[in-house]
């Protein structure tokens, strides 16, 4: 979970000061770093990022440098760190060519991006691939949550866009020529009232739908209602038909490896493109301490799973499998057990134990229990401060 806010237009003094109030409230959202993105009336652009909270920020000069010009565009990020150590150089904002920007979200598969492996934290990948792809293809290709706000330098427009997973909301302010905007509605009430303003048509951003404004002149010639146009979201594939079904009663593990996940992967000598993972019960460790012998059975094993990842397999043993297919309505709790699809709901619904964002029952193969009644979303799995925690317990 991270923060945005920001402000297009005719940029007063005390708009200003809305912005900052906006910032300062938004670190409820992200305290681990502070960035602002700032666009002058000439165009020109500027951004200051540092570890820690807007007050961080704040304090130093080159902040007081960034806010003394005449900004047109102010844009502001609070990260919570989920992907990625907290650093200065994982703070928003990202540039890469035209494109400076900030993300509110976690990827579950940054795979689908250009040049993923080049990239620490997802956010500065989806920046990469809006200047590399365009913001349309790049949607297409973000399997996950996010809000993005950023500046496009090659036709000077701040733009603005989400999905169902990440809030965002605008308003205008009445007697100023501003759009306002938020991931929090009370945030734009709060901030805009307490510097004796008055909000306009506090809305939410409708989702699937790219918002932007042409800040091709100054602020107050600015027209700051945005323009909209549909964008087409992610499409996970169809899932083809399971011809590992067959071989349920009579699979033969060519591969077998213990991995750190607690499952023992495998693949099939029958139907080479057929990867799998079994949960490794007490009997599976003591068959694999067992490897020189030939032919060994393994009847009723907890579950069988499709494994798309390409990983090497060590070569170990031959032995014929009687597998339990998985249950659609289980998922997997504590110590990697099965529970019922009700028992996960009552954990995943009150939210991600790091980041409190809300899970559901499509999000059972990436959450991870860490007690009966906590998990963890995929993202924050990866959070070095989570893992040292995690490390602890066990």
């Amino acid at each position: 979970m991270c923060g945005i806010v920001g402000i297009v237009g005719d940029i007063t003094p005390k708009l200003e000061k809305v912005f900052k109030d906006l910032l300062h409230m938004d670190v409820l959202r992200g305290p681990h770093s502070t960035g602002v993105v700032a666009v002058t009336d000439r165009g020109d652009v500027n951004y200051h990022k540092v570890l820690g909270t807007p007050s961080d920020l704040m304090d130093t000069k080159s902040f007081d440098k960034l806010m003394a010009n005449k900004n047109k565009v102010l844009i502001g990020h609070n990260r919570w760190a989920t992907m990625g150590k907290i650093s200065k150089v994982n703070a928003h904002p990202f540039e890469h060519g035209d494109i400076i920007g900030v993300h509110n979200g976690t990827l579950k598969n940054q795979k689908l991006l250009p040049n993923h492996l080049d990239f620490e934290v997802d956010s500065d990948n989806v920046m990469y691939s809006i200047n590399e792809l365009g913001i349309y293809e790049t949607v297409e290709r973000l399997h996950g949550a996010y809000t993005l706000a950023y500046w496009d330098n090659s036709d000077q427009t701040i733009n603005l866009v989400r999905n169902a997973d990440r809030p965002m909301h605008f308003c205008n302010v009445k007697g100023s020529n501003v759009t306002v905007f938020a991931s929090e509605n009370w945030m734009l009430y709060a901030a805009i009232t307490r510097n004796g303003l008055t909000p306009q048509n506090i809305q939410e951003m409708p989702v699937d739908k790219l918002h932007y404004v042409v800040c091709d002149d100054n602020g107050a010639k600015l027209d700051t209602t945005f323009v909209v146009e549909e964008v087409q979201p992610y499409v996970p594939p169809v899932p083809k038909d399971e011809p590992h079904k067959k071989y349920l009663n009579k699979m033969v593990m060519w591969g077998f490896e213990k991995m750190k996940d607690g499952f023992a992967h495998f693949g099939l000598v029958e139907e080479p493109s057929i990867k799998g993972r079994i949960y490794v019960t007490d009997s599976i460790k003591k068959l694999m301490e067992e490897v020189e012998r030939d032919n060994l059975d393994i009847v009723a094993l907890s579950a069988f799973r499709v494994w798309q990842a390409n990983v090497p397999y060590l070569s170990l043993q031959s032995a014929n499998l009687e597998v339990v297919y998985e249950d659609d309505d289980l998922a997997w709790g504590l110590d990697n057990k099965r529970i019922s699809k009700e028992d996960y709901l009552k954990v995943a619904n009150k939210g991600c134990a790091w980041c409190t964002e809300t899970l559901d029952w499509t999000d059972r193969e990436d959450v991870l229990f860490i007690s009966d009644d906590d998990c963890l979303c995929l993202g924050c799995q990866e959070v070095a401060e989570v893992k040292e925690y995690i490390g602890e317990m066990q």
